[in-house]
């Protein structure tokens, strides 16, 4: 005999009460939510996006589906202005987290998953990048349906103009909608701060108020988040058939019966057995019960700049000279470097023929765990040639964690406020976290071992909580820079194929010049060095060629050509001299294939269709005659040596 399987007992509901996600245009979010449905075959769960590029569109199977539907119901349809209303929809716009709030938390339509299942749902709270997702219905799809199928063209006039941004011409159909719409809601919960105190209600606090009052606020002291910010915007709107939102409040709508609906609703909120904790499991803003975690350190955040050769390495070797070799990492970006390499990345690993998948840490990610572990000691990131990789895309949503707290003003998170020198703001990276905690012994000092080692899976061991200071650091904790961690990096503007570095990434940081100036112990051994047997010091040559670089930069019009000057290290003297070889591998490599690059006779002495290689020979001439100036148009610089 097979009898049902039993009830699954209900889980905590993440209310999401602290996250800033808003949701306009909702009522354009759920219709196109239902025509997917409906032009999926009803299915449970639909991949409806692809990814193009920064952004995602709508999957064109669903959409040619949806597309007949809307020519055979819908009248005087217009294709290209439908294509372009969807393709500006919320579902393809919006953060997946103002998605996972009002399909989830307030209509129980749907809930929302990436497609690539390790992106954390805080993947898009920055920059305007959107990932592949998956829409699970829930049955409120099918009494939505149920509508819809009742009437169906009138319903299906009533998406397009919606979508469309059209006059509503059937406002019963339009009032049936939201009305519906209505009591999918009536379970949500909302939070606003007032007078210091939070305020947790649902929408029968509303129609109680309002039966009471004329008009009710919905507005939080401070700023509304997470269900409330989207309740303001969604009632603006109409969805909720028994309210009114103007300046600012909300009013009932008169040609309702709210009085006798409320009841109806208190009678059915006493039926439901809904399990909810008032907490934030997204950890941006919950309730705060212990002193700010401080630190004595100060960190940095500093991109050394200036022309090649200048000495911006040495600078960062400089400020980090006192820190053993445990407590920095270095590491290079370039064109094919990726988050991945920089944060992590699960990859195969084969023991004796069983394959499993584990996390393999980054540099990023190791030094963070290194800092965590250790909060007495310093530690510093050094990352060279910051421009020469995709910065914002290496970084991914490390980029929200270079905002440091430096007022005192820390962010509230898991019962904790963060003091100047953390990260205002953390990300959820269940990998990084797992690594912070994985492999620890259980002593108090917490020694690592095995540090390189991934993760398999998920266990006991793994889920639990240490004690870092005066942190509790569990599996939900958010990640953050804490004070004792530093960053460096260099920028070379000359170098070509680079990437840019846009404003909102800078300014996360302090910019260094490093000026082209001789200095240091071994500085005066460097600019009297002589260059290929003959009397021309290093400092003579690099002064006039700067001089010509700077001429050339103004005749042309190109400010950017001073980036191109040559840095008092740009060579590097051996025994105090410069050969004739590395003189011409490096630095007349550097004029014909950089510095002058379009304009070669400018400074070059060279005869119609000339070749670098022919410009090497001659001036390298035979193995024992010392080198041939006669190459360059302007050798004044030569007299100027032999005067000295």
């Amino acid at each position: 005999m097979i009898y049902p399987k039993s009830k699954a007992e209900n889980s905590d509901i993440d209310l999401k009460l602290g996250i800033k996600s808003s949701l306009p245009y909702a009522t354009k979010a759920i219709a196109l939510a239902y025509l997917i449905w409906d032009g999926s075959f009803e299915s449970s769960s639909v991949a409806y996006s692809n990814q193009v590029g920064d952004m995602i569109v709508m999957n064109q199977q669903v959409y040619a589906r949806i597309k007949d539907s809307m020519e055979e119901y819908v009248e005087n349809f217009e294709e290209t202005f439908f294509d372009k209303s969807v393709s500006e929809n919320p579902l393809f716009k919006a953060q997946i987290e103002a998605l996972i709030v009002g399909f989830e938390l307030v209509w129980k339509l749907a809930r929302f998953q990436f497609v690539d299942k390790l992106f954390p749902f805080s993947a898009e709270r920055t920059g305007g990048k959107r990932y592949e997702k998956i829409i699970f219905y829930t049955s409120n799809i099918d009494v939505l349906g149920l509508l819809v199928k009742s009437q169906k063209k009138e319903y299906f006039q009533l998406f397009y103009e919606i979508l469309t941004d059209k006059e509503i011409s059937n406002k019963n159909v339009f009032d049936s909608f939201r009305k519906l719409l209505t009591i999918f809601s009536e379970t949500a919960i909302y939070k606003i701060e007032h007078e210091g105190n939070d305020l947790i209600f649902d929408n029968l606090g509303i129609y109680k108020s309002l039966l009471e009052n004329d008009n009710v606020s919905l507005s939080d002291d401070k700023e509304n988040k997470g269900a409330s910010r989207i309740l303001k915007s969604s009632v603006n709107e109409g969805l909720n058939y028994f309210l009114t939102f103007s300046n600012g409040t909300v009013s009932k709508n008169q040609n309702s019966n709210l009085a006798e609906y409320s009841l109806r609703v208190e009678n059915f909120l006493s039926l439901m057995n809904i399990k909810i904790t008032y907490s934030d499991k997204n950890k941006i803003e919950p309730e705060v019960s212990s002193s700010p975690i401080t630190s004595p350190f100060s960190p940095t955040q500093t991109i050394f700049y200036g022309v090649p050769g200048s000495g911006k390495s040495h600078k960062i070797d400089e400020e980090t000279k006192d820190l053993p070799d445990e407590q920095k990492m270095r590491v290079v970006f370039h064109p094919e470097y990726t988050n991945a390499d920089f944060v992590g990345q699960i990859l195969p690993n084969n023991t004796d023929g069983t394959i499993s998948y584990k996390f393999k840490p980054g540099p990023f990610t190791k030094i963070l765990r290194r800092a965590y572990l250790n909060p007495s000691k310093k530690y510093c990131l050094i990352i060279e040639e910051i421009n020469r990789g995709n910065a914002a895309a290496i970084f991914g949503d490390v980029f929200q964690l270079l905002d440091r707290i430096t007022d005192g003003k820390g962010e509230a998170s898991g019962g904790y406020s963060y003091g100047n020198g953390w990260s205002r703001y953390s990300i959820e990276n269940e990998f990084m976290n797992w690594y912070i905690r994985e492999n620890l012994y259980a002593d108090t000092n917490h020694k690592l071992q095995n540090e390189d080692d991934g993760i398999a899976e998920k266990s006991d061991e793994l889920q639990k909580s240490i004690e870092i200071g005066n942190l509790h650091f569990s599996a939900l904790t958010g990640i953050r820079l804490p004070p004792n961690l530093s960053l460096f990096a260099t920028m070379n503007t000359s170098d070509q194929n680079v990437f840019t570095l846009d404003n909102a990434f800078q300014r996360r940081w302090d910019m260094k010049l490093v000026e082209n100036k001789f200095e240091g112990k071994d500085a005066e051994k460097q600019r009297n060095a002589k260059i290929g047997g003959t009397e021309v010091t290093w400092e003579i040559f690099q002064t006039f060629i700067n001089k010509k670089i700077s001429e050339s930069s103004s005749s042309v019009g190109m400010s950017s050509m001073e980036d191109k000057r040559l840095g008092c290290w740009f060579v590097k003297e051996t025994d105090g001299k410069i050969s004739k070889e590395k003189f011409a591998e490096k630095v007349l490599k550097y004029l014909w294939d950089d510095a002058f690059k379009f304009n070669h006779d400018d400074i070059f002495n060279i005869q119609e269709n000339a070749s670098f290689e022919s410009i090497v020979e001659k001036f390298k001439g035979k193995e024992n005659e010392s080198c041939d100036w006669s190459i360059f148009k302007d050798t004044s610089f030569v007299q100027s040596a032999n005067e000295q």
